[in-house]
């Protein structure tokens, strides 16, 4: 439960902190669009989780949503969204 906590605790810190990251790696004529490309993620993916949860779950059992849903974060390719980032939103990081 105490992990529950500080996972709670950190989770809205490090949203926050990736705010502040994408204004400092951005041109300042830039931050608008990267900020919702940012905010559209977190809400599409928020979102996609529950709904194909719910739906993996209803077909098979609550389990195999966990197991579905994470085997993407173990795999290479989610560290895509770090190659891709500059090139949707035609970014160029500030040096």
């Amino acid at each position: 439960m105490a992990l529950r906590l500080v996972q709670g605790l950190l989770i809205p810190a490090m949203l926050t902190s990736l705010m502040t990251y994408i204004s400092q790696v951005t041109a300042k004529s830039d931050i608008a669009r990267a900020m919702a490309w940012y905010i559209a993620a977190t809400i599409l993916g928020g979102f996609a989780g529950r709904a194909f949860s719910g739906l993996i779950a209803s077909l098979l059992h609550w389990r195999f949503s966990f197991l579905f849903l994470g085997l993407p974060c173990l795999s290479p390719g989610s560290g895509w969204a770090e190659l891709l980032m500059p090139v949707l939103c035609g970014l160029h990081a500030r040096i």
